[in-house]
């Protein structure tokens, strides 16, 4: 955890180091400090299973305000899976881990400052079961066009057992410059949860705490406006 921390301060002061400061605009190193660092929310083990080498760690992440997208697909990159045991205990997953997932993932990032945003995403999977949950205090870092998203969830869902997650985002805004700079969507879109814990026992089928994925989406995500007052869920 410890070269995390390391490994973020090194990278954002040499990012700062190379850039030029524009005149009468402050680059006070501390404001990286308003937000927790991403090894002081992300449990190690998640990180390990991301890649560091697929954080994008930065100051000066795109704005995400408004940013609305889908992702149709996903292929596994890394999958560690619990069950529940007998007695309220957790045993590793004797099935072969899966390679793809057909869940349809729709983000909506808003209200983008510096290094919060809100966020919202829901889900839904290949039953058509729909999850959505919102998140006030998304944290984001990244430079340039790639960005990082990191949080903590709780889904509470009937019969979910509302459960607790990590979650940790990476992707590149992939912008079109000759059209006003229209956002042509996300690519190297890379997504990772830990299960922390649940405030009960699932009454649905579902993956008990330490349970990590990471999943990945080739190509290009589209945008996809769906969170708005008039549309219904999909």
């Amino acid at each position: 955890m410890r070269a995390f921390r390391i490994l973020t301060i090194c990278l954002c002061l040499s990012w700062m180091a190379s850039c030029e400061k524009p005149s009468g605009i402050s680059m006070d190193f501390n404001d990286l400090q308003d937000i927790p660092i991403l090894s002081d929310v992300i449990p190690q083990e998640l990180l390990d299973a991301f890649g560091e080498e697929n954080v994008n760690f930065g100051p000066k992440p795109p704005n995400l305000s408004d940013l609305s997208f889908m992702v149709n697909g996903l292929d596994y990159v890394y999958c560690k899976r619990y069950i529940f045991g007998p007695n309220g205990t957790y045993m590793l997953s004797p099935t072969d881990p899966p390679t793809h997932e057909g869940t349809l993932y729709y983000h909506h990032f808003s209200n983008h400052w510096e290094h919060l945003s809100h966020h919202k995403l829901k889900t839904i999977d290949p039953s058509g079961n729909i999850f959505i949950r919102s998140n006030d205090s998304t944290f984001i870092i990244g430079h340039d066009s790639l960005f990082t998203a990191y949080f903590q969830e709780t889904i509470e869902e009937p019969h979910s057992g509302n459960p607790t997650n990590f979650i940790l985002i990476s992707g590149t805004l992939v912008i079109d410059t000759t059209a006003h700079d229209s956002i042509i969507g996300i690519r190297n879109y890379r997504i990772g949860k830990l299960i922390k814990d649940y405030e009960r026992q699932p009454e649905i089928p579902s993956y008990a705490p330490g349970t990590i994925e990471v999943k990945i989406h080739e190509g290009i995500s589209l945008p996809c406006v769906w969170d708005t007052i008039r549309q219904t869920l999909q």
